[in-house]
């Protein structure tokens, strides 16, 4: 059941750069308020570009979304990790703290 104290919800795929289309692939948000969906594919033409608050779900006549996950690709990752930052060594050559009396 929806949560009752306004639990937003909110799932949206977007691309940055490296292609033809650049933001909103598809968004579906406010599922889980008891209030009517936003759903859209591309951007939204007006207001906000990921669906946010359109309120549009029920103007759609079918609503299925399946989601297929293939194998990991062959080859090399499609990103490069962060390198490694190697910590600084502590200096052995500190002379003794000498204590102080207050």
């Amino acid at each position: 059941a929806p949560a009752a104290d306004g639990v937003y919800g909110s799932m949206q795929v977007h691309v940055h750069g490296n292609g033809p289309h650049t933001g909103t692939v598809f968004a579906f948000n406010r599922f889980n308020d008891g209030a009517v969906a936003d759903l859209g594919i591309g951007n939204k033409p007006t207001g906000e570009p990921d669906w946010a608050l359109s309120s549009n779900a029920n103007t759609y006549g079918v609503r299925k979304l399946q989601v297929y996950v293939t194998g990991v690709p062959e080859g090399p990752t499609p990103f490069t990790p962060a390198p490694t930052v190697q910590p600084t060594p502590v200096p052995t050559n500190l002379p003794t703290p000498v204590p102080t009396n207050t």
